[in-house]
């Protein structure tokens, strides 16, 4: 689906970018599907943003994680959801479930979010 680009080298660690776009690249098409499935359109323009945003990325950012966990919650709470629209099939809900299983794994394999640079810490101990 998204072409992958070189990435910064990250040491032996597996770049979460390229992690990212990979996952695009062979489950976005799957993605975007339960996305509009549980819940509309809305959804699926953010989540093709989304893809946009990480084809033209060379890392990830924290917007762009947040973005991925949120849709990965909103599957989450459709499949579980007892008000879910009723023109959810069971082909639908067992799609929705699988993607909300495969974003859960490729948010732990990105890791956890960074934790925010003390700047102020920083200039005391240079100066």
């Amino acid at each position: 689906m998204l072409p992958i680009t070189d990435t910064p080298d990250y040491g032996g660690e597996e770049d979460p970018i390229a992690t990212i776009k990979s996952f695009i690249h062979n489950n976005g098409h799957s993605l975007l599907g339960a996305v509009a499935a549980a819940s509309g359109p809305r959804a699926h323009q953010n989540c093709l943003q989304l893809f946009c945003d990480v084809a033209q990325a060379q890392r990830l950012t924290r917007p762009m994680r947040t973005e991925f966990k949120r849709f990965q919650e909103l599957l989450t709470l459709a499949e579980t959801d007892e008000r879910r629209p009723e023109c959810l099939n069971d082909h639908d809900l067992e799609a929705i479930d699988q993607m909300a299983v495969q974003l859960e794994s490729l948010l732990q394999r990105i890791g956890p979010d960074r934790a925010p640079i003390d700047i102020g810490n920083m200039l005391t101990t240079c100066a």
